[in-house]
């Protein structure tokens, strides 16, 4: 089958989040009991804590001989960029409290979904792990109102907030957002990644999957719609697998539109001609067995010449799926003006 003329896309925007308008007198007081915690994840016989532990370790966790509770492993303290290898000294939060997601619209949601958003193990910023008791003071509040004590974390802070806000549709109220836009230095808009929802290649029908691509200034905070070919840059990718392909090997592919035709991005940047068949991908990353979301980016040294592509984003698990972003996310490189709108891409369908 041959994908090229599927992948390119008529795409359009839409906003990326909107202003809360909900009076508070009209929502439901909250009760925990509304967002249950389950004790046996998908099957593993693990609760919350433990699968968390365990689908975010960087190196294989240790289990107990049962294999429902997580003894050792490798986690990053998201608050004070500590390395934490022992279960018993790291506590697993949400990133968006339950109460302040309950107030920020999560009241109005289906009893199936508050429950999905309250057991989240897949997309990777929902849960935060900590060195245990570094959070004092921090219960339901939000940016607006607490912190992590160290300053160089708040701008990934708030850019995971932003994101699982956005994720899951939930506002934000006036305070709330101008305590991002003061640690980003720029608007709101800016705290995301632009994304694309995904597409199934061989069963030619949506997915589940979303891609992100985001571009900051190297050292800055805020993703841009474009970077000067003087500055040193970065591109930071997500990947949000379907979650039924959740617990397979992947290969993640990168597909740039030259004005040549297509190409195929490697680890060492090789740029290799693709055909349309998935037999001529080069993936960037193979083999990678996926619990959750998956981040990484590219840094480069000033290109001294304009860039200006569309990048494709793709995955294909041990199982076959193919999945790959239905529309194109923008590189632009350049220092001519790019006019852009809006955040999340929808593509148009195939």
């Amino acid at each position: 089958m041959n994908y090229v003329s599927t992948l390119r896309k008529v795409w359009t925007l839409a906003a990326l989040l909107v202003p809360a308008t909900i009076n508070a007198e009209e929502i439901p007081p909250f009760d925990p009991a509304l967002y249950p915690i389950d004790t046996n994840i998908n099957g593993t016989c693990r609760d919350l804590r433990n699968q968390a532990l365990f689908v975010r370790s960087a190196g294989t966790a240790v289990l107990s001989e049962d294999g429902c509770t997580v003894i050792s492993g490798v986690w990053e303290d998201r608050y004070g960029g500590y390395t934490l290898t022992g279960a018993n000294v790291v506590d697993v939060e949400h990133l968006v409290p339950l109460e302040e997601a309950h107030y920020s619209g999560a009241y109005k949601w289906d009893d199936a979904k508050r429950r999905a958003f309250a057991n989240d193990v897949v997309l990777f910023n929902a849960l935060m792990t900590t060195l245990k008791d570094s959070n004092a003071g921090r219960g339901s509040k939000d940016p607006a109102s607490w912190l992590p004590r160290e300053e160089y974390t708040h701008c990934h802070y708030v850019k995971s907030w932003t994101e699982v806000k956005r994720r899951y549709g939930l506002e934000m109220d006036d305070a709330e957002r101008a305590a991002i836009e003061k640690i980003l230095g720029a608007p709101i808009e800016t705290a995301a990644r632009r994304e694309s929802t995904g597409w199934e290649g061989i069963m030619r029908e949506p997915s589940d999957a979303v891609f992100g691509l985001g571009m900051r200034v190297a050292g800055e905070c805020p993703y841009v719609s474009q970077l000067s070919p003087n500055q040193y840059g970065e591109i930071s990718i997500s990947v949000l697998p379907d979650r039924r392909h959740v617990g397979q090997t992947f290969d993640i592919f990168l597909v740039a539109e030259l004005p040549t035709g297509l190409y195929s991005i490697d680890i060492n940047r090789n740029f290799t001609p693709f055909t349309g068949e998935i037999s001529s991908l080069v993936p960037y990353y193979d083999d990678l067995l996926l619990h959750r979301s998956f981040e990484f980016s590219l840094s480069f040294a000033p290109l001294n010449q304009d860039l200006v592509t569309n990048l494709y984003i793709g995955y294909l698990t041990q199982r076959g799926n193919f999945i790959y972003s239905r529309s194109p996310l923008p590189i632009n490189v350049t220092s001519n003006e790019v006019i852009v709108t809006g955040e999340f891409i929808r593509g148009s369908p195939p």
